[in-house]
C-alpha cells in the first residue's frame, strides 16, 4: 500500500523549529552581550589604572608648579613660565575630559618643564650662556 507523502509538517513541528530558532538567536545575543560586557569591564579597568597613575603624577607635579615663581623674576624666563601655565591648563582639561592617558603624559611633561624652569630660576644664564650665581659664594664678603 502506497501512502502519499505530505510535505507539510505538522503544526507542532513548525512550532518546535521556530522555538529552536528563537532559542539559538537568544543564545547568540547572550554570547554577544557577554563579549561586550567583557570589553566594557576591560575598558573600565584600563581607565581606572590610567586615572590612578595620573593622580599620582599630579600629586608629584602640583607642589612643584605651585612653588615655581609666578610671574618669573627674570624676563628671559617668562616664556618658560607661560609654557607651565599652558601645560597645566591642558593637563587639567584632559583630565576633566577623562582622557587620562593624555593627562598623564602632560603631567610628566609638565614635571620636566617645571624642573627646568626652577633650575633656571636658581641658576640664571647671562647673554653669553654663562650661569650667573644665584647666591654669593660662601666666604665672600
Amino acid at each position: 500500500m502506497l501512502v502519499a507523502h505530505n510535505s507539510r509538517k505538522p503544526p507542532c513541528a513548525q512550532s518546535n523549529e521556530s522555538e529552536i530558532r528563537a532559542v539559538e538567536q537568544a543564545l547568540q545575543q547572550a554570547n554577544d552581550l557577554g563579549t561586550k560586557a567583557d570589553a566594557y569591564t576591560t575598558a573600565v579597568e584600563e581607565l581606572t589604572r590610567l586615572k590612578t597613575a595620573y593622580e599620582q603624577a599630579l600629586a608629584q607635579v602640583q607642589p612643584k608648579v605651585q612653588a615655581a615663581p609666578n610671574p618669573s623674576p627674570f624676563n628671559k624666563l617668562a616664556p618658560q613660565q607661560a609654557e607651565l601655565a599652558s601645560g597645566q591648563q591642558q593637563m587639567e582639561s584632559a583630565a576633566q575630559a577623562e582622557e587620562f592617558e593624555q593627562a598623564l603624559s602632560q603631567a610628566n611633561d609638565l614635571s620636566t618643564k617645571v624642573d627646568a624652569y626652577t633650575a633656571a630660576q636658581l641658576n640664571p644664564v647671562d647673554g653669553r650662556g654663562v650661569y650667573l650665581p644665584s647666591t654669593p659664594p660662601i666666604g665672600s664678603d
